[in-house]
């Protein structure tokens, strides 16, 4: 349980404290002191903590900074330090959305609504209501005073993440499935290193108390240690289990349902290749670029980008062939761009560059430069490289409206081919 909160400016003065526990009798002048000590004097050195013990008051300092402030939480007892950072977070994206930025001015101007929202996130130590929506329900901002509302029965009953009375004309859920694929390849197309991270996104539009009902396909990468459930998820063990289904109520608008990763070997959606066509050239680098979509015909890659490092100091480039898309030197990263605005599967194209070398151009630099990997980044709608899809989502609610469901599949590819 957290014992304090204080919100604290980048000169280490406190613009916020509030006390929840006596357990540790720990002052704010005790949290000025120490985080000064352990935090700001250690910042030069760069050996600062995002966790720190204070033996004299028995207690821990688990912080985060959040632009120019610092959310420092004291816990006195054996808590989870994971626990504690997710409360830090959640008072962050509360105080975005009351205050849109989170800075020194910002605290100081809304210092009195910052401790009635203190009073009703956390109870005791104990966190309780962490939904923006449902604290807006009964604790609104104007003019930086507070009209309270009567609280809702998210507060009072079992669900803390929605309010009752909501209603909509029309009703919709609009789900994504978004796959990012990180990975890195040898010269000779074999993967050495990959990884999927997923999002699984809702906006729920509907009226009343609705309950959902899900279901994944098998394919689904829910059972590793890495899959994170919203709080609304009931039964996370039958969602990782077997059936990949589960049923929750949904709070009202848009939330992260569940976040996922998996570490199964999966192929490049995308092959590419560079090949040094005149290696003893001291005078200009000649490339050619060989680059082939993998996935199937009927789908179609868009903003496609090929990154091409080069040496220093060149000069003069030039692209004699570029078959599809757009060809440029990005002098700030010292590489050729390839950009595809649209890209067929199993599309194969060849393209050209020339860049010229300096006349003191160092050769060592420029065999350095040869050997950089080469950065691919893509986006393929209606696709997932895990394969995973929703087999049905059923929304029952006691007032028996009909719901229009919208679902979306997008992945999102960023690796490396080493060259050398």
């Amino acid at each position: 349980m957290i014992s304090s909160i204080s919100i604290i400016d980048s000169r280490g003065s406190v613009l916020i404290h509030r006390t929840y526990r006596i357990d540790g009798a720990i002052t704010q002048e005790d949290v000025v002191q120490h985080f000064h000590r352990e935090v700001m004097d250690a910042a030069d050195s760069g050996s600062q903590a995002p966790v720190f013990e204070v033996p004299a008051l028995g207690s821990h300092f688990c912080y985060i900074p959040v632009g120019d402030v610092y959310l420092v939480a004291v816990v006195t007892l054996n808590a989870n330090c994971a626990y504690i950072f997710e409360v830090l977070r959640h008072l962050e994206r509360v105080f975005v959305e009351y205050f849109d930025r989170v800075e020194s001015e910002s605290i100081k101007d809304n210092f009195v609504v910052i401790y009635e929202l203190l009073d009703e996130v956390l109870d005791n130590g104990c966190c309780q209501v962490t939904e923006p929506s449902v604290l807006k329900g009964y604790i609104s901002q104007e003019s930086h005073k507070l009209v309270h509302k009567a609280a809702p029965i998210a507060v009072t009953g079992a669900v803390s993440w929605r309010s009752d009375g909501i209603h909509y004309k029309t009703n919709e859920v609009f789900l994504d499935v978004t796959e990012r694929l990180t990975m890195l390849v040898s010269s000779t197309g074999e993967v050495l290193r990959s990884g999927i991270s997923g999002t699984v996104h809702l906006n729920a539009k509907l009226s009343g108390m609705p309950e959902i009902k899900m279901g994944f396909n098998e394919r689904a990468p829910l059972d590793g240690g890495e899959t994170r459930f919203h709080p609304c998820v009931r039964d996370t063990d039958a969602a990782t289990g077997r059936d990949r289904a589960f049923s929750f109520v949904p709070p009202d608008g848009d939330f992260n349902l569940l976040t996922y990763s998996s570490s199964r070997p999966v192929k490049p959606l995308v092959a590419v290749s560079v090949i040094n066509t005149h290696p003893k050239s001291t005078s200009a680098v000649h490339n050619v670029i060989k680059l082939r979509a993998l996935y199937s015909r009927g789908r179609v890659a868009q903003n496609v980008k090929v990154s091409v490092p080069m040496p220093s100091d060149i000069d003069t480039p030039r692209f004699p062939r570029c078959p599809l898309g757009t060809m440029t030197f990005d002098s700030t990263a010292n590489a050729v761009v390839w950009t595809i605005s649209e890209l067929a599967g199993q599309t194969e194209l060849i393209a050209e560059t020339i860049v010229g070398l300096p006349s003191i151009a160092d050769p060592i630099e420029t065999a350095r430069a040869a050997n950089l990997p080469v950065s691919v980044h893509l986006t393929v709608p209606s696709f997932t490289v895990s394969g995973m899809r929703v087999r049905y989502l059923k929304v029952m609610e006691k007032a028996g409206y009909g719901t229009t469901t919208w679902v979306k599949y997008t992945s999102e590819t960023g690796f490396e081919v080493r060259r050398g």
